[in-house]
């Protein structure tokens, strides 16, 4: 699976741009969801 479900989603929304880098530097796509979907758990 590519990059590009979750770069997508990031271009949408408002997050630190570092946060959005160290997002897009995990290699798998599936393990970028969960930690996607884990930052907005928290809220």
């Amino acid at each position: 699976m590519s990059k590009k479900i979750s770069y997508e989603f990031l271009e949408g929304i408002q997050l630190p741009i570092t946060v959005k880098k160290d997002i897009l530097e995990i290699n798998k796509e599936s393990e970028r969801l969960l930690f996607i979907n884990k930052i907005f758990q928290i809220f």
